[in-house]
């Protein structure tokens, strides 16, 4: 299979027209044709091995208040236990402090990036955003199915979540962050990835790339959340169901310096 995402790398953000319309936006230089969650400041690049394929875990220390609550070791034992036809495709997994205007205007847990050039080092990556120690953010009352899913998860993964009147106060800290981006972030963005792979073999479209991004974009976007969704869940429950669903946090701190890594920038820590 051609690897058609070099050409592709730009679908779903600002050069691609998504966004266009709103007033405050990420900054992007049409000149430069990275996309900003690829723009660390700086980073530490550590190669670790997955079922024998080698991924690059790219470092970024985080600001001041803020933490990486997950571990390389942590990440990659998660990736250990997902199905090896999948991570192998995954060349890179970037540990990022987002600025204050992402957190505002595109805050996640994580994304799949299904081409990545950070520097030298490129490929499919996983990227796991740092957050604050604890967080509070509030949900409107009126949700829709899909919404009330995921205010399970959040309520599976250990956030405390008050109802009121108006919607819902939910608050996190390190510890259910951490499960959320271990136990539901990492298989989801891995679920996105699986269905790139089915969308591929489903639409047959040969050597063209480009056609193949015409249809895969065109799909919406609710329908890819859904699946990726369905994949964590159903691995996530199995993982669960042996035991090997939640695990201690796997820190080190002469592991943690062995790497070239400061310990005060994982909240195990």
């Amino acid at each position: 299979m051609r690897d058609s995402r070099r050409r592709n790398r730009n679908i779903g953000t600002v050069k691609s027209g998504h966004g266009k319309d709103n007033k405050l936006t990420i900054p992007e230089r049409w000149s430069d044709f990275s996309i900003y969650w690829e723009k660390l400041s700086s980073y530490v690049p550590i190669v670790k091995s997955i079922h024998s394929h080698s991924v690059t875990f790219l470092v970024e220390p985080p600001r001041s208040g803020y933490f990486h609550h997950c571990t390389v070791n942590d990440v990659q034992h998660v990736l250990k236990l997902l199905p090896i036809k999948f991570v192998s495709h995954i060349d890179l997994v970037v540990f990022r402090q987002p600025t204050a205007k992402q957190e505002i205007l595109c805050p996640v847990w994580g994304r799949l990036g299904y081409w990545s050039e950070i520097g030298k080092y490129e490929g499919p990556g996983i990227y796991i955003e740092a957050q604050p120690a604890s967080l509070k953010f509030k949900w409107d009352k009126s949700l829709r199915p899909d919404d009330e899913l995921e205010l399970e998860r959040y309520h599976s993964a250990g956030f405390e979540i008050e109802e009121h009147v108006r919607g819902y106060n939910i608050k996190a800290n390190s510890n259910s962050i951490r499960a959320k981006q271990l136990y539901y972030t990492i298989p989801h963005e891995i679920g996105h990835y699986v269905d790139y792979l089915e969308s591929w073999n489903k639409f047959d479209c040969g050597d063209d790339n480009d056609r193949f991004w015409e249809l895969y974009k065109a799909k919406p976007k609710r329908e890819k959340e859904v699946f990726a969704n369905r994949y964590a869940d159903e691995f996530r429950k199995e993982m669960e169901s042996k035991k090997l669903f939640p695990f201690v946090p796997k820190f080190n701190k002469e592991d943690v310096q062995a790497d070239r890594l400061n310990p005060i920038w994982f909240s195990s820590s």
